[in-house]
């Protein structure tokens, strides 16, 4: 990785780094995580990402969820921030936000989603897919997604 002057912004030496390196080291992850603005910090990660790349939810995304979730003391103030986020990568983001943070407490991750004022449907599809031993709360949260195809195929997935 090549040193940037002093001067560079942290945007642009984001912008650098994943421009130069194929797989860009943890920590630049967890720069994006620890930015004040966070939804700018994440729009200048994902800015040149090919959009029909081939697996799209890879461990580059995985790994930028994870941060964000290590580093933010308050995820439902991560949530409340996710209609800042490119419309592009938004709902992947949510997605896996939303996954990994139910995986370790799923009773926080439901009441962020619950005290939200927008929630993208993949965090709840994303949600309903970690509640499934709970068929009739994973029945009311799949009941508000919007998409029809999506909650179809989430209400599909229940027992």
């Amino acid at each position: 990785m090549e040193v940037l002057d002093r001067g560079a912004s942290r945007g642009e030496a984001l912008h650098h780094t994943l421009t130069k390196e194929a797989t860009p080291p943890y920590s630049v992850f967890r720069q994006v995580a620890q930015a004040e603005d966070l939804p700018s910090a994440v729009n200048d990660l994902l800015r040149d990402r090919p959009l029909n790349e081939p697996n799209r939810t890879t461990r580059f995304d995985y790994h930028l969820a994870s941060a964000i979730l290590e580093e933010n003391s308050d995820p439902a103030r991560v949530f409340s921030q996710l209609h800042e986020i490119d419309p592009a990568w938004r709902d992947d983001l949510a997605h896996l936000l939303v996954s990994t943070w139910a995986r370790h407490d799923v009773v926080a991750a439901s009441a962020a989603l619950a005290q939200a004022t927008s929630v993208p449907d993949s965090a709840i599809a994303a949600l309903v897919d970690e509640i499934v031993q709970d068929p009739e709360g994973a029945r009311a949260w799949a009941s508000q997604i919007h998409d029809a195809a999506l909650r179809a195929e989430t209400l599909a997935k229940l027992p």
